[in-house]
């Protein structure tokens, strides 16, 4: 687990999230996983997850909106039943990324959140 990972982690274990990390997903038939899921979080007050998804990459935005988009589709199919089979797939789900650098002014994109501070799991 990366450093950032492990932060992210402790941070929501810290709220009371039931937290998983670097879970596998996606059984492939000809062996292998479709993707790996890095901080996985439940919060049984609010009942709601969260997905983070953090990365030093340096990527160019176009490629890091393909890259996030495809992991957070993927990740949809898999938090529910793979990761909590319990809960219903109703439950609220946020996906963040969270990078240490992006271009200033942008935070959005593909709807998917970014996010490159840790003041709220859901912020």
């Amino acid at each position: 687990m990366s450093p950032l990972e492990n932060l992210i982690a402790e941070y929501l274990e810290l709220q009371g999230f039931l937290v998983r990390t670097n879970q596998k997903v996606g059984r492939r038939a000809g062996g292998g996983w479709e993707m790996e899921l890095d901080v996985v979080g439940y919060d049984p007050k609010s009942r709601t997850v969260v997905h983070y998804e953090p990365s030093i990459d340096g990527f160019s935005w176009a490629k890091r909106e393909a890259r996030y988009l495809k992991k957070f589709n993927a990740a949809r199919n898999y938090i529910f039943t793979e990761i909590f089979p319990w809960l219903p797939p109703t439950t609220p789900l946020s996906h963040i990324a969270v990078f240490v650098s992006h271009p200033k002014g942008r935070t959005l994109g593909v709807g998917i959140r970014y996010n490159h501070r840790l003041t709220s799991p859901l912020a």
